[in-house]
């Protein structure tokens, strides 16, 4: 009995798999605010990550690693219905967010997501705040040393694409308008990646995006080309 009891829970072990990555926050590096315009005019776009939410309802924060952070510059400025669009400089495939991440020992994650669209940062004349929102593909999900149960992969599956977000708040009285970056200015930023909110590049959808992000890109190279 002791022995078939043992089977048992090796069996078990085999079968059971590590929690996945539901929801990944990002911020900018541990919450500390940035300064545009000080030592150079780019804008952090996504930042790194602070906290992974898994699938069995646990979490863990960010740790050890290497966690690189993408930047962009503003390309063109437009405003629609007193929105303002920012046109980040960032070309299609660029690489979004990347990491290799590890906690006190229990758990680690790892892998890097690409544009997949142009991305505008919106806000409205006058305000503080400022978002950019959309889809990004995860381009890879390699696991760590550490291997299962203490790698956690993404939710969603290499080649799809997930939604994200980030929140730019602006600080000490700025405001977003057409001169701002004209300036230096300090401001803090709040991301999300949804692992579970997801499109397939086989629906429309998501084949639709792809072709808009081809066409804008190409044109794009055309009228620098000219």
């Amino acid at each position: 009995m002791k022995f078939l009891a043992g089977v048992l829970l090796l069996v078990g072990s085999l079968s059971s798999s590590a929690a996945v990555i539901n929801q990944m926050s990002t911020g900018s590096f541990g919450g500390y605010s940035q300064t545009y315009g000080q030592h150079n005019r780019t804008l952090m776009v996504l930042g790194q990550a602070d906290d992974y939410m898994l699938d069995d309802g646990s979490s863990w924060s960010s740790g050890a690693g290497w966690h690189p952070t993408q930047y962009a510059d503003v390309e063109s400025i437009f405003i629609e219905d007193n929105i303002i669009n920012y046109v980040l400089d960032m070309n299609v495939g660029s690489v979004l967010f990347q990491n290799t991440d590890y906690d006190s020992g229990q758990h680690s994650a790892q892998g890097v997501l690409t544009t997949v669209d142009q991305l505008i940062l919106q806000a409205e004349l006058g305000s503080t705040t400022a978002t950019i929102s959309g889809y990004a593909q995860i381009d890879s999900n390699d696991a760590t040393w550490y291997g299962e149960p203490r790698f956690n992969y993404y939710a969603a599956d290499v080649g799809e694409l997930v939604a994200f977000s980030v929140t730019y708040n602006l600080l000490n009285g700025f405001t977003w308008n057409e001169s701002i970056f004209n300036d230096q200015f300090r401001y803090n930023i709040n991301g999300m990646v949804d692992f579970t909110d997801t499109l397939s590049v086989s629906e429309p959808a998501g084949l639709l995006l792809f072709l808009s992000a081809a066409v804008g890109w190409l044109y794009r190279r055309r009228v620098t080309m000219a």
